[in-house]
């Protein structure tokens, strides 16, 4: 079947993993390690992705399961705008690769698993959210990766049958989800294995 369409993830996908400081800072505004706010933030996070929560909220979620007092709504931003600050270090090969495929006459996609906070702001500061032809973002699809209707959402959008579509994220379940619905998923390493994943799915490129 050939390929008509490449999707591509956001984080650590389209953009650079986020600099390891950012968790000790958010870690500090609550005096507390990163070691004890991250099973309670990784718990969360689809609930924000979903579009439960605002950034503040999000943060107040956690503080409160860990039973942290943190009244002053501006630390509670602070730790919100910490986070969406470090997810904007966009990878240029990654963006590369998605103009050498626009440009190629395929269809090109961004999903991701994306709260509002971060995605009203990445319209207006983000170059590359302009580039795809379509974008799929949880906040806005009522669903979340990898459950199988953000997956479909996808497919509807595209106007494409699964095998048709290529989709990259770094996460292997997310890959799994994808896979279930029939979409040729690869699992993101790198710029160098994602090329060789689109040849050998018989898309090549200058």
């Amino acid at each position: 079947m050939q390929i008509k369409a490449v999707a591509f993830d956001y984080g650590k996908v389209i953009c650079m993993p986020p600099d390891g400081s950012v968790w000790k800072k958010i870690a500090s505004l609550a005096g507390i390690g990163w070691d004890v706010i991250d099973p309670v933030y990784r718990r969360y996070r689809l609930d924000y992705d979903r579009g439960k929560f605002d950034a503040a909220g999000f943060y107040k979620k956690i503080m409160d399961e860990l039973r942290i007092n943190v009244d002053d709504d501006q630390t509670l931003k602070a730790m919100g705008e910490l986070d969406l600050g470090s997810w904007k270090n966009i990878n240029p090969q990654t963006v590369r690769l998605m103009e050498e495929l626009k440009n190629s006459c395929l269809l090109v996609a961004i999903l991701s698993n994306m709260p509002y906070d971060f995605l009203s702001q990445a319209r207006k500061q983000i170059p590359v959210f302009s580039l795809p032809q379509i974008s799929v973002f949880s906040c806005e699809a009522g669903a979340v990766k990898p459950e199988k209707e953000i997956y479909q959402f996808l497919l509807g959008r595209l106007k494409c049958r699964a095998g048709e579509v290529v989709f990259f994220d770094d996460l292997p379940e997310n890959i799994e989800g994808a896979a279930a619905v029939g979409i040729n998923a690869r699992l993101w390493v790198d710029i160098k294995k994602a090329r060789g994943d689109l040849r050998e799915l018989g898309i090549n490129l200058n």
